[in-house]
This record gives C-alpha cells, sequence and structure tokens, in this order.
C-alpha cells in the first residue's frame, strides 16, 4: 500500500485493515449463530424454489405455508464489460475477502456506499480514482451540499463525476478512462454500482407472482405485495 509510515505508536493501515475484516467476520458469524439458535428445529437449511402459490421444496422437502417471505438478500451489481478482468475486480462483498489492499484501485460507482468504500480505503493508504454518471457523489441531490462534499473529498480521492467510467487490462495493469479522455492505471477495480435481489432459481413464476418481460416480480404500490399471490418481497 501507499502512503507515509504512521508516527510513532499508532496502527499500521494493514493491522487496521486486517482489525476491520476480523470484526466483520464476528459480528455476521455471531448473528448467523443467534439465528439458528433461535430458530432451532424450525430452521431448514437447503435451497429453496417455488412449485405452487403457497409451497416450497426444499433440496427435496415439501413446506407449506400460508404465507412466504422472500429475504434472500442481494448481490452486487457486476457489468459485463468488468468480467472480462476477473479475480481483479472486486466488489463490496468480496472486498473483505483480501488479505492485503492493493496499491491502487478504481472504482465505478459514487454513491453513498461507493463513497463510504473509497474514503475507507484511501484512508488506509490506498490510492483510489472513482467514477459516477451522477454529477454528485454519494446520492446528493442539493446542488449546495454536493459541491461542498465534493470540496471535502476531492484531496482524498480522485473523483470523475457526470460520465462514464471505462476499464480495461492487460497482463499486469487496468486503465480506467472517463468519458473526457482522463485515464490512470490502477491494480484492481471496485464495482459499487448498487445491488440487485437474489431471485435466480426461485421460479416465483410457480407461486404465481406476475413478473415484467426483464423477469422482475411486478409489486403492489407498497412495494411488498407481488399480485394475488401469498408472497412478500422485501428484498426487491
Amino acid at each position: 500500500m501507499n502512503g507515509a509510515e504512521p508516527p510513532a505508536g499508532a496502527q499500521r493501515p494493514i493491522d487496521l485493515w486486517r482489525h476491520a475484516r476480523a470484526t466483520r467476520d464476528m459480528l455476521a458469524g455471531n448473528t448467523a449463530k443467534r439465528t439458528q439458535s433461535a430458530a432451532g428445529d424450525d430452521l431448514l437449511m437447503g435451497r429453496a424454489r417455488f412449485v405452487g402459490p403457497s409451497t416450497l421444496d426444499v433440496d427435496g422437502r415439501r413446506v407449506e405455508a400460508k404465507a412466504v417471505i422472500v429475504a434472500t438478500g442481494s448481490g452486487p451489481v457486476v457489468p459485463g464489460f468488468l468480467k472480462a478482468l476477473g479475480e481483479r475486480v472486486l466488489t463490496t462483498d468480496t472486498l473483505f475477502d483480501l488479505d492485503e489492499l492493493p496499491a491502487s484501485v478504481g472504482m465505478l460507482g459514487l454513491g453513498a456506499i461507493g463513497l463510504e468504500m473509497g474514503l475507507a480505503l484511501s484512508r488506509l493508504g490506498v490510492r483510489v480514482v472513482a467514477g459516477d454518471m451522477k454529477a454528485l457523489p454519494a446520492g446528493i441531490t442539493d446542488p449546495e451540499v454536493g459541491q461542498a462534499a465534493i470540496a471535502r473529498f476531492a484531496p482524498e480521492l480522485t473523483m470523475w463525476l457526470g460520465q462514464p467510467m471505462q476499464a480495461k487490462a492487460d497482463d499486469k495493469r487496468i486503465t480506467v478512462s472517463a468519458g473526457d479522455g482522463r485515464s490512470e492505471t490502477v491494480d484492481m477495480v471496485l464495482a459499487a454500482l448498487g445491488r440487485s435481489p437474489n431471485l435466480d432459481g426461485l421460479d416465483l413464476a410457480a407461486a404465481g407472482v406476475p413478473l415484467d418481460d426483464k423477469g422482475r416480480p411486478q409489486l403492489s404500490d407498497d412495494g411488498l405485495r407481488a399480485g394475488d399471490a401469498p408472497v412478500v418481497l422485501p428484498a426487491t
């Protein structure tokens, strides 16, 4: 990682990173253990899919219910052009799998999470080049507040706003470029472009959930119910 050595007595960036990873693992692990303990014998672990409006198949076991809540979480959005970069593409999920941080990162997406991740990496000594189609970071809509945020955080990371950002790679380095022609080379790319619900394999159509032409559930005005199906989808 880049950056000067910390003052005597201060923690090194890599030590802070390892502490953050350990804390994440502890919190996630404890939550899972408490959930499993509370559910007891009522918890079935397996791959579930709908076989009827209120019937699930969980690895061959049928489960009947009056209603079903789909809370399968979400996964990071990774555009197709980034997939060619292979393991050099990070997401907000896989970032914490790194034992060591790269010296530089190109980041696509400067929403609230993107800005948070970008600043955290920068403060751990990583050179960050971030871009977003929106003219203001962090989902800010007020122009004055947005410009204040840019002025505050621009010294910590490079921000290319209001234009598309691309990434191409050779055997050694990745080149990220902005729509206005600016470009920089980085070691890895972080996709921070939002998340989509994990609905693959659930066979929502078998539950009677109305789907649009892209296979996405069409929800009621309250954003939870799907047509007349006894299914609630807070994850979407």
